[in-house]
C-alpha cells in the first residue's frame, strides 16, 4: 500500500459519502451501507499504515471526525467513526442485508458473537421491528445470557436456536417485567387513594 497523510484519507472519505448521495437516489439505504462500508473499510486500512498510525495514534478517530464534520457536517462522529470501521470488520465480505438500516446495523455490530449478530439481523428483516425495539431486545438478550452463565443455568443448547428461542425468552422476560410494575405501580395507586 502506497503512503497515506491524514488529508488524502480526508478526502477519500468524503468522495466515498458525496458518491453515496449521488447514488442515494437508486437505493438510498444500500448506498449509504455501501459507504459507510468503505469508510470503515478505508480506516482500518490507514489504521495499519504505521506511519500514519504513529503520527496520529490513538487521536486518529478523534481527528478525523473534526475534520469530517467540519466538510461534510454531521454523521461523523468518531462514535459512528468507530461504528463504520466495526461494520467493515463484521461483514468483511460485504455479506449486509441491504433492507437493514444503519441504526440497525449500528446496534448489530456491537455483538461479539456472529450467530447473536446473525438472529437479531433476521428477526429485523422478518419482523421489521425499530431500533427501539431491537435495543431492548439486543439489552435483554445480554443481561439475560450473562445472568444464565452466572447461575450456572447456561447451556450450548440454548445458544442453538430453534427459530428464534433465544429472543421470545428476553422479550417474555421485559413483557413479564412490564406487566409485573404496572400492576405493583396500581396496587400502590390504588392503596394510596383509599
Amino acid at each position: 500500500m502506497s503512503k497515506i497523510t491524514f488529508q488524502s484519507l480526508v478526502e477519500e472519505i468524503v468522495l466515498i459519502h458525496e458518491s453515496a448521495l449521488a447514488d442515494g437516489d437508486m437505493n438510498w439505504n444500500q448506498s449509504i451501507l455501501s459507504s459507510n462500508w468503505k469508510i470503515g473499510q478505508r480506516i482500518i486500512e490507514v489504521e495499519q499504515d504505521s506511519k500514519l498510525r504513529a503520527k496520529y495514534g490513538e487521536r486518529l478517530l478523534n481527528t478525523l471526525s473534526q475534520e469530517l464534520h467540519r466538510k461534510l457536517g454531521n454523521g461523523f462522529s468518531a462514535r459512528n467513526l468507530r461504528y463504520m470501521r466495526q461494520f467493515y470488520l463484521v461483514y468483511k465480505k460485504k455479506n449486509f442485508q441491504p433492507k437493514v438500516s444503519w441504526s440497525h446495523y449500528r446496534e448489530i455490530v456491537s455483538l461479539e458473537k456472529k450467530s447473536e449478530r446473525d438472529k437479531l439481523e433476521k428477526l429485523v428483516l422478518e419482523q421489521q421491528i425499530s431500533v427501539r425495539e431491537l435495543i431492548e431486545i439486543k439489552n435483554e438478550l445480554l443481561s439475560s445470557d450473562s445472568r444464565q452463565k452466572d447461575n450456572g443455568f447456561y447451556s450450548e443448547e440454548d445458544e442453538t436456536i430453534d427459530g428464534l428461542k433465544l429472543l421470545r425468552k428476553p422479550v417474555l422476560q421485559l413483557f413479564t417485567y412490564r406487566v409485573d410494575r404496572k400492576f405493583s405501580m396500581n396496587l400502590v395507586q390504588h392503596h394510596e387513594a383509599r
